[in-house]
């Protein structure tokens, strides 16, 4: 029976997905749609939540590289206690003692410095650079997690309503089996039927009891999924949409779906801001070879100001202009071998782009080809149903009149069982294939 298939996938829903603690959520009508659910999900993800606090902490790193390009201003104030000192005297013939400055203990300086760097080789351009590539790169995969949520949740909602699909065409198979044992029952005690064919009956029965149960488990194991997603607390009650809404798919022409993703996949482009990222950092590197130039003004009110001679205990203030040059000629060839090394770190993952675009055109055919294979299932498995159950109307009303068996009418309904099963299971099929090829061509979720 193909329940057991779908109790076999909602466990690997249930296994996919991390743990992620529940928290309240009320729902307002006691339904929760899917759109509702992804709301929920989006809210209470503790994986998007990462993410975006990831791309809080670039956002932040690319203001200070910017920062790092403008003056820089340093305020300082000191007080000191010396011992105390006679003050230096001098005898000069014929004018008798002269004497250098006062004896002052107490020394208060105070300071505002303001620096500009004039030229770093391009360094800090490169840094502000760096960090704006790797800005875009987190938010690249702040859209891969959010796209990785939207088909897990996909497969734990619409799990559940697959689920819930199977259960109703079990019970449809028990509800019909079991009036035909009835029939059987009657047909036995006029002598028409024998206990064997009861027997049959009841075997049927029982294996669908059997498939009760798994497809019941499979629903349950879904809504749990589906818990742990959206923060719903467990026990809360709450129905779902009954039916599977298909979702738009794009024309399956190969060289268009590979454009669409070479544009878009938060993968490639991440790599791709990364790879910028690693050229500007094998720039800075390659600054330390360079000299670099900064200018400086400095404002002293000091008491005394040493600046001033003789000192004198009282406050006074000074201030210069400065332009300084600074060249390391030789470190032992560090700063050349630190820049080469950067620049093949970035060569690396240069190359590593390629590999990402052959990946991710391998990914697109495979979708592609699952969407197309997914579409054949479901109109086959709704021929497939319309076979089943004219089969089943017909083994019965032969069955009624003499002209057929009883395995025939029992064979006759679990064909249609399985074939009403294969048409749900082709039909979620069919959604999550989609979802994937959607995810495969970088759209972001709905």
């Amino acid at each position: 029976m193909r329940a057991s298939l779908a109790f076999a996938f909602a466990v690997a829903v249930v296994l996919l997905i991390p743990s992620i603690a529940s928290s309240g959520s009320e729902l307002d009508d006691g339904v929760l749609t899917f759109n509702e659910a992804w709301t929920l999900t989006r809210q209470h993800s503790p994986q998007r939540a990462a993410a975006q606090a990831q791309v809080d902490a670039a956002r932040f790193r690319l203001q200070a590289a910017a920062g790092a390009l403008l003056p820089s201003v340093t305020v300082q104030s000191s007080y000191a206690r010396l011992s105390e000192l006679d003050p230096t005297a001098f005898e000069i013939p014929g004018l008798g003692s002269l004497q250098m400055g006062e004896a002052i203990p107490n020394m208060y300086t105070n300071s505002v410095e303001v620096s500009q760097p004039l030229f770093t080789g391009f360094a800090l351009t490169q840094a502000r650079r760096a960090a704006a590539c790797s800005l875009d790169a987190a938010q690249q995969d702040a859209r891969l997690v959010e796209m990785d949520l939207e088909i897990a949740l996909e497969q734990a909602y619409f799990g559940e309503v697959a689920a819930a699909g199977m259960l109703g065409a079990v019970m449809q198979g028990i509800a019909t089996i079991t009036a035909h044992r009835e029939l059987v029952l009657k047909l036995e005690e006029v002598g028409l039927a024998t206990h064997l064919d009861v027997t049959q009956a009841d075997t049927r029965l029982a294996a669908l009891e059997v498939a009760k149960v798994e497809v019941e488990s499979a629903r349950n194991l879904a809504r749990l999924a589906t818990h742990f997603l959206t923060g719903i607390p467990l026990g809360t009650v709450f129905a779902i949409q009954e039916t599977v809404d298909s979702r738009p798919t794009p024309e399956l022409n190969p060289g268009v779906l590979l454009q669409e993703a070479y544009a878009a996949r938060p993968e490639l482009l991440a790599l791709a801001h990364m790879v910028d990222a690693a050229d500007a950092m094998a720039r800075i590197e390659a600054a330390a070879l360079l000299p670099s130039v900064g200018a400086q003004f400095r404002y002293q009110y000091d008491r005394p100001n040493q600046r001033i001679y003789p000192m004198v205990d009282e406050y006074d203030g000074t201030w210069d202009v400065s332009i300084g040059l600074r060249w390391t000629v030789f470190d032992g060839f560090a700063a050349l071998r630190r820049s080469q090394a950067a620049r093949r770190e970035h060569q690396a993952l240069a190359r590593q782009l390629d590999h990402v675009r052959d990946l991710i055109a391998l990914d697109v055919a495979q979708r592609a080809v699952e969407v197309q294979a997914a579409n054949g299932r479901v109109v086959a498995s709704t021929a497939a149903l319309r076979a089943a159950e004219e089969y089943l109307r017909v083994a019965k009303e032969r069955y009624e009149v003499g002209d057929t068996t009883n395995t025939d009418v029992l064979d006759a309904q679990t064909a249609e069982t399985e074939a009403r099963v294969k048409l749900i299971q082709a039909q979620i099929d069919l959604r999550l294939a989609s979802v994937r090829l959607m995810k495969s061509l970088g759209r972001d979720p709905e």
